[in-house]
């Protein structure tokens, strides 16, 4: 979407693709398919590979844990966020790196 953007304000696409530090082509891509589809077409692609364990509900589930364990009363320490997606939603998260 930055890359229309962009290119609506009057950028030439060698402009573009410097300053957001992607190929030409990267940027020609997305003008064809903004073209074609719209702003729905502008999302990310699916990447290659396993798909995340964890899913936008589990993490809007774990970013709504801090209020509703404020309104408990209970507090956290700084192991026991990292082991939630385990005990109450059954996902394996392994560390990053």
């Amino acid at each position: 979407m930055e890359c229309v953007r962009l290119l609506a304000r009057r950028m030439t696409v060698p402009e573009v693709a410097d300053l957001v530090e992607c190929h030409q082509v990267t940027v020609r891509e997305a003008v064809h398919r903004f073209h074609e589809g719209g702003f729905e077409a502008l999302g990310d692609a699916r990447r290659p590979g396993r798909p995340p364990g964890i899913t936008r509900e589990d993490l809007d589930a774990l970013g709504a844990l801090p209020d509703a364990s404020a309104q408990e009363g209970r507090t956290w320490a700084a192991a026991a966020p990292a082991d939630w997606p385990a005990v109450e939603r059954q996902v394996a998260v392994s560390p990053p790196g």
